[in-house]
């Protein structure tokens, strides 16, 4: 069964362009108008997994809308399209309901990027093989163990950006728990991937300290990379 995805935006936005592309992905895609109460009257009768909403305004109409659509659908997936650049605390501190913001303008091609990597029907995880794609391409070795910790690091700090303030008593463990290993060598097989590296040559963009690079450093530099290539935010924009 296909993933369903409902697409809010206005008839001359690009709505159509995103469902058509998203259908060639494997989704069933809908569009409708952005208009708060076109949306709920289709969200009160039917089941989707997904809604992007091209939030034009920030009215008090589209907070309600999105507050009624979290009573409504817990388990779905939001992703906002804003015109306004905003931290992930700036989000938080702002009560808008969403679990992906994409920042536009943004073409067709990167919002379905953004929704592969998201997709609401593998319980939010990001997919691996587009982020080990990235790494490979910088230079990074995928025969290195490290290899598949940076991975998964890159994964969940762009989730959550607050990890790389948390490296030792929350990503560590995380990357561990998932990799069966331990903190402590976890920490070690990205030191030592960081290493290499430089030695290699992998550039970090908008990176100017000293190398060996840290691994928070390494990891904050790679996340906001990627974040940017596909249109999402981190704490780092």
């Amino acid at each position: 069964m296909r993933c369903r995805i409902l697409i809010g935006d206005r008839f001359d936005g690009i709505g159509k362009m995103l469902a058509d592309k998203l259908f060639t992905l494997g989704f069933d895609a809908v569009c409708c108008s952005n208009s708060p109460e076109a949306v709920l009257e289709i969200l009160e009768n039917e089941k989707y997994d997904g809604l992007v909403y091209n939030m034009m305004t920030k009215s008090r109409e589209v907070y309600d809308m999105l507050d009624r659509v979290s009573e409504l659908c817990p388990q779905m997936k939001v992703y906002l399209l804003s015109y306004v650049r905003m931290s992930s605390s700036a989000v938080k501190a702002s009560g808008l309901k969403a679990s992906v913001f994409i920042l536009m303008p943004s073409t067709v091609s990167s919002i379905s990027s953004v929704i592969m990597l998201n997709r609401p029907d593998v319980c939010g995880e990001l997919i691996m093989p587009e982020i080990a794609a990235f790494l490979t391409k910088k230079g990074f070795s995928h025969t290195v163990s490290g290899f598949d910790y940076l991975c998964i690091a890159v994964e969940e700090c762009v989730k959550e950006p607050e990890l790389l303030s948390e490296m030792t008593t929350r990503l560590y463990p995380i990357i561990a728990e998932r990799c069966c290993t331990t903190a402590r060598l976890a920490e070690r097989m990205l030191r030592h991937l960081g290493e290499l590296a430089a030695k290699d040559g992998v550039k970090f963009r908008n990176y100017r300290g000293k190398f060996p690079i840290s691994n928070r450093e390494m990891i904050a530099a790679v996340t906001d990379e990627f974040a940017g290539k596909y249109g999402l935010y981190s704490e780092n924009d």
